[in-house]
């Protein structure tokens, strides 16, 4: 059996109510060499037993719950489903969905691949977005049109528009690298190629856990990713400049209420944090922060603008 040239993988856990619109929506994809394959990260709703009636038609794996709950960061996790299904991948492309969202286009594989194959400097190929409510009702559309650097210094379109050359997990970010520590490495490697047309609809449900999450957590987040990012290496001057306006209104956040450091409801992120690295969080504890971020904040607003 010849390997897939396509592997779509679909990151779940507790989706078991979303998982056969997903697998679905996979399945209706016009490119024939492909593959569905499901990291489920430890789900106890009757996902597994979901996935083993379809046999030999979809693969899947699952990942284990043996850590304490509280102690958990949900991207963490994700990005070491988003890691395994990496090595588990033997196709040259990768496209990765949440399992309660969905793709509304069955030609979005067979255009990108195309497109990649013939374009060898492209890493990736780029769909627009519809945001969804629960009730199904098309909220707001998001398409892009810009060069990576441009991009990674402030915009954002979900991970799932991304059609990319597969990369190694030895390639990835330390922790994140479940939808934006992902697009960086992609920002790293070449050229993206942007398609106006919506391919994916991002399902917006209010019980989701970075729903859920307060400002404050989201800010430590983006902390934890910027980490990620100074840790990874250097990858020259615009992109360290473009790193810089990315995080300078999270990290502003930060230092503005840093009194709630010390609350035990953050305990894991700065745990994470100052296991890797202390200075980024010694700094938001005595108030202070890169003061080129605002700078390169406005310098890339205006290109953005102008573009």
């Amino acid at each position: 059996m010849n390997k897939a040239k396509v592997t779509m993988l679909i990151v779940s856990y507790n989706e078991k109510e979303y998982l056969p619109r997903a697998i679905e929506s996979c399945m209706r994809q016009t490119y024939d060499n492909k593959e569905i394959l499901v990291g489920d990260d430890g789900s106890n709703d009757g996902s597994i037993e979901y996935l083993e009636q379809f046999g030999a038609g979809i693969r899947y794996f699952v990942m284990s719950r043996d850590q304490n709950p509280a102690s958990i960061i949900p991207s963490f996790r994700v990005s070491n489903v988003i890691k395994r299904a990496l090595d588990e991948s033997e196709s040259e492309y990768f496209v990765s969905l949440s399992g309660d969202d969905y793709f509304t286009d069955p030609t979005m594989i067979e255009r990108a691949v195309n497109f990649l194959e013939e374009n060898k400097d492209y890493c990736a190929y780029i769909h627009g977005m519809a945001y969804v409510s629960e009730e199904g009702k098309e909220l707001s559309r998001r398409t892009l049109r810009c060069k990576p650097v441009t991009y990674w210094s402030g915009e954002y379109i979900h991970m799932s528009c991304f059609v990319f050359r597969k990369l190694s997990s030895k390639e990835l970010l330390n922790h994140l690298c479940d939808d934006t520590g992902l697009q960086y490495v992609l920002a790293t490697k070449g050229k993206w190629k942007f398609d106006d047309r919506i391919v994916f609809s991002y399902f917006q449900r209010t019980q989701s856990i970075m729903h859920e999450a307060d400002k404050f957590e989201l800010s430590l987040l983006e902390l934890l990713l910027l980490q990620d990012v100074q840790n990874y290496g250097n990858h020259g001057t615009a992109l360290r400049l473009a790193t810089k306006s990315r995080f300078y209104y999270p990290v502003k956040y930060l230092v503005e209420h840093r009194e709630l450091i010390k609350n035990e409801k953050y305990g894991k992120y700065i745990k994470a944090l100052t296991e890797n690295n202390s200075d980024l969080i010694s700094q938001i504890e005595k108030g202070k922060y890169d003061r080129t971020m605002r700078l390169c904040r406005i310098l890339f607003s205006l290109i953005r603008k102008i573009k």
